[in-house]
């Protein structure tokens, strides 16, 4: 459906770089990224707000690099909604037929339709000023449904909501797309959002796409130490690699402190493991000369709502996050001698990253 080949957008100092991505009909695509990593910039240009330097984007096999956005067939829904505030929620949604000239009768049925669907049929005769943030949402949403667009475009659609509301509407918004099957791209800096909504994902960063793939991918099998600390992975190190045993090798992230992974590595890596993956237990486990165990002192206690946050020097920092439920007779406390264990599967040997080339 939307195939955008070597794209580059430049907007004063910064560039959208070598853009390629490929999603397929009916998909529900998140792009994430951290802020100006160029996320919203790549959608307007799909939408045709913004013309490329360089690059081709198509939708359905048609290139539409050099089309009037208007006659793209595409909705974008942007981070503030853009409703109009002369006209009621039920002027809003119909806007977009009136303006293609539909007939009367078919724009009120699509209205009724659109407004039945997102829940928002008390709310036809309102105007955008007496609405929630949540209602305006799912009028913007509306609108943007009205034509039956080629791709939705949707631009951090619940950053102004609250963590509540957030959790209430992303079923339902992933309930619409099952339904009405539109392909959609979803830009979020929201990992829970991103994980219930997407079919795929997309991590950019500084212009560039580093990384496409599944959620389990994406979250669990990072391909760059960057994507690694965006997705939370608070255990990134530098490491020299060398073969051991048939299907594994070991790396060094300090001096004696080595650690266990899966594949043939050698030389230099960089390794990367969630604080969720590290068990905690007393210091005589480091004695039984398992690699993946390694005695240390706690620096750091953190108290979460529903766990310990806790840093362990084993000759570097290592952070594991302990659940409250596994803390069975005492906190652990600054100072104790523990024994840190990461298993093999936990560990993900990335690529080093090169610098940036200067843009040309």
């Amino acid at each position: 459906m939307l195939r955008v080949e070597k794209l580059r957008v430049r907007r004063g100092v910064f560039a959208l770089q070598d853009f390629c991505l490929e999603v397929v009909q009916g998909e529900y695509f998140c792009l994430l990224g951290p802020t100006g990593c160029g996320k919203t910039m790549f959608i307007e240009t799909v939408a045709g707000l913004v013309r490329p330097e360089r690059g081709q984007v198509f939708l359905g096999g048609q290139d539409v690099t050099n089309l009037r956005p208007e006659l793209r067939n595409v909705s974008y829904v942007p981070q503030d909604y853009t409703l109009f505030p002369h006209l009621t929620v039920e002027g809003n949604i119909a806007a977009p037929c009136r303006i293609r000239r539909l007939p009367p009768d078919a724009t009120a049925d699509r209205v009724k339709e659109l407004a039945e669907l997102l829940h928002i049929l008390p709310l036809l005769q309102r105007y955008p000023h007496n609405l929630s943030g949540g209602e305006k949402q799912r009028v913007a949403l509306a609108r943007a449904l009205a034509v039956v667009p080629r791709v939705l475009l949707l631009d951090e659609p619940f950053s102004a909501l609250d963590r509540q509301m957030k959790a209430r509407l992303w079923p339902e918004m992933r309930s619409l797309h099952e339904r009405l099957k539109v392909t959609t791209i979803h830009v979020t800096h929201d990992f829970d959002e991103a994980a219930l909504m997407a079919s795929r994902l997309g991590v950019m960063e500084a212009g560039r796409l580093v990384q496409v793939g599944s959620t389990e991918e994406v979250f669990h099998q990072p391909r760059t130490p960057s994507v690694a600390a965006f997705v939370g992975m608070e255990n990134l190190f530098p490491a020299v690699a060398e073969p051991a045993s048939a299907g594994s090798s070991l790396v060094e992230i300090a001096p004696g402190v080595r650690l266990v992974v899966r594949g043939h590595h050698s030389g230099p890596v960089s390794v990367a493991f969630r604080s969720e993956e590290v068990a905690i237990s007393g210091e005589e486990d480091a004695r039984s000369g398992a690699e993946d165990s390694h005695e240390g002192q706690i620096v750091a206690v953190v108290p979460l709502q529903s766990a310990v946050r806790v840093v362990v020097d084993v000759g570097v920092p290592v952070v594991a996050t302990i659940p409250r439920t596994e803390i069975r007779q005492r906190m652990p406390e600054l100072g104790q001698r523990v024994t840190c264990r990461v298993p093999a599967e936990a560990v993900h040997v990335t690529a080093n990253e090169e610098p940036d080339a200067e843009a040309p």
